[in-house]
């Protein structure tokens, strides 16, 4: 499973502060909330990843 940012749909999410808050914030926009979209169909992540290299 990975997350996603619900905003920008990028997966460079992180804990934000430490997920001392229960909160996750998105290096690529800068989104910072307890939303997040769980990701869990490894096939089309793939795949994602293939189309955004080439």
């Amino acid at each position: 499973m990975k997350l996603r940012c619900p905003s920008c749909k990028s997966y460079d999410i992180v804990h934000y502060m430490g997920a001392q808050f229960g909160k996750y914030e998105c290096k690529n926009c800068g989104y910072v909330g307890v939303i997040v979209i769980e990701d869990t169909n490894e096939k089309q992540i793939k795949k994602r990843n293939k189309r955004k290299a080439a």
